[in-house]
């Protein structure tokens, strides 16, 4: 899959073997975006830098989704800042897959925090269990993604996965609290794709 696409924000694949399984990637020379806000927390990045790195964020996505392909795993820890911090690259697609329609997709993939409510359900899933959801999950991510970006903060802080994935699905209230201190106009939109019916609302060209 990493073969077939190509673009200046996603880590170039350079190779693969069978035996061992092995890629090979770029190297990348910065740091996780997780590890970077860590480093420079509480102080926050400039709203024209935070502004910025989510363009390429978007960009990548929509170019992804564009080529029928779904990340799933849309979060900091997948996203690596240039040396220059100039730009930022997705990497991982260990989860990511192409798009269908017809076909039913794994559930309850990704990182709890970040991972779209449709992706799983109150009422227990059986290991491997398939249902339907499709590219949406990666815009919904991509909204808490904006909100580190302009804040600073850990995204469900203090809760376990579990209890973040029960958090997410009363993501509306929970909404509220986390953009309280986030400009207005970032507040709507962030609201906008990650509120429950973001599934029908919004695509990453929109966006």
């Amino acid at each position: 899959m990493m073969s077939r696409v190509n673009h200046k924000n996603l880590v170039k694949f350079i190779g693969a073997c069978k035996d061992p399984m092995v890629i090979t990637t770029k190297l990348l020379l910065g740091m996780s975006l997780w590890k970077y806000m860590a480093n420079i927390r509480p102080k926050q990045l400039d709203l024209v830098v935070a502004i910025r790195l989510a363009v390429d964020i978007a960009c990548t996505i929509e170019y992804l989704h564009a080529n029928g392909i779904i990340h799933r795993e849309l979060y900091a820890n997948n996203l690596f800042l240039t040396e220059n911090q100039e730009s930022i690259k997705l990497a991982n697609f260990g989860l990511a897959r192409e798009e269908t329609i017809t076909e039913l997709m794994t559930a309850e993939t990704g990182t709890y925090c970040w991972m779209a409510p449709e992706l799983y359900n109150t009422v227990a899933l059986q290991r491997g269990q398939k249902i339907h959801y499709n590219n949406k999950v990666d815009v919904y991510s991509f909204g808490f993604v904006i909100w580190e970006l302009l804040t600073n903060r850990m995204l469900f802080e203090g809760m376990s996965s579990l209890q973040a994935a029960y958090a997410a699905l009363r993501c509306a209230n929970h909404l509220q609290i986390f953009l309280y201190d986030v400009d207005l106009a970032f507040n709507c939109k962030i609201t906008q794709v990650c509120s429950a019916n973001h599934l029908s609302t919004h695509e990453h060209t929109r966006i």
